[in-house]
């Protein structure tokens, strides 16, 4: 049997058997002093202790610090995606209006094309100059257009050939024919010099064009002064 002695200084027991004893916290000399090694271990112990619950406390307060940024972070990811979403719809909206304003800018490109072709061509004729047919051998927005006239002379064909070229609104003026015909019949029949010419029509600048509003003159209606060959168009900013 294993018994332990727990008082100093007592007898080991008759048994012989094993005995076990706290150690001391007194030196090992009769004056009794502190046992250093013992009062370190024990400071050791407790330096322990508190790093570990110090550890423990920080490691407890940054994860609480790391789920309420988690959680911040999942609100603004929410709130941005709504916002994205938004900012697409927007964006889609806007595309599709940009997409029906080029639309309509492109019809209403060519809405004056012949209302300015017409106004041109009568301001190029000179006098005892007329024409007999006027038409398009290309689609808009640039058509070729084809004139068919007579004049009086070949001085007024060369004339109208150089009012034609101008004109803010045409280009490439070229006499396809020219030769002398005979108007009428009998003792009444006349000579004329007949004339086939091509012109391209062109979109002039801007700043050449006179706007003038559909309705009342307002305080913001601008209009440029302008050259003999410029036209006013019939809704401001038309061309």
């Amino acid at each position: 049997m294993i018994q332990v002695n727990l008082i100093p200084g007592a007898k080991k027991s008759r048994g012989g058997g094993f005995s076990f004893s706290l150690p001391k916290l007194g030196g090992g000399g009769e004056g009794g002093g502190p046992d250093l090694w013992v009062l370190g271990a024990v400071a050791a112990w407790i330096g322990a202790l508190f790093y570990i619950w110090t550890a423990y406390s920080g490691v407890t307060s940054n994860l609480e610090e790391l789920q309420v940024r988690e959680e911040a972070a999942v609100a603004d990811s929410t709130r941005f995606f709504e916002q994205s979403s938004r900012i697409a719809t927007l964006r889609a909206r806007r595309d599709s209006i940009n997409d029906r304003i080029a639309i309509i800018q492109e019809i209403d490109q060519g809405r004056y094309i012949w209302s300015h072709v017409m106004d041109e061509l009568a301001r190029a004729l000179p006098d005892f100059t007329w024409l007999e047919a006027v038409t398009a051998s290309s689609p808009e927005p640039n058509p070729t257009i084809e004139i068919e006239g007579n004049a009086g002379n070949q001085f007024s064909v060369s004339l109208f050939l150089q009012q034609l070229e101008a004109s803010p609104f045409f280009e490439q003026v070229e006499l396809i024919s020219s030769d002398v015909a005979p108007v009428g019949s009998g003792e009444n029949a006349q000579r004329v010099q007949n004339f086939f010419v091509e012109v391209v029509y062109r979109q002039p600048p801007f700043e050449i064009l006179e706007s003038v509003p559909l309705f009342d003159d307002g305080p913001g209606t601008a209009v440029n002064p302008l050259t003999s060959g410029a036209v006013a168009d019939t809704a401001t900013g038309g061309i």
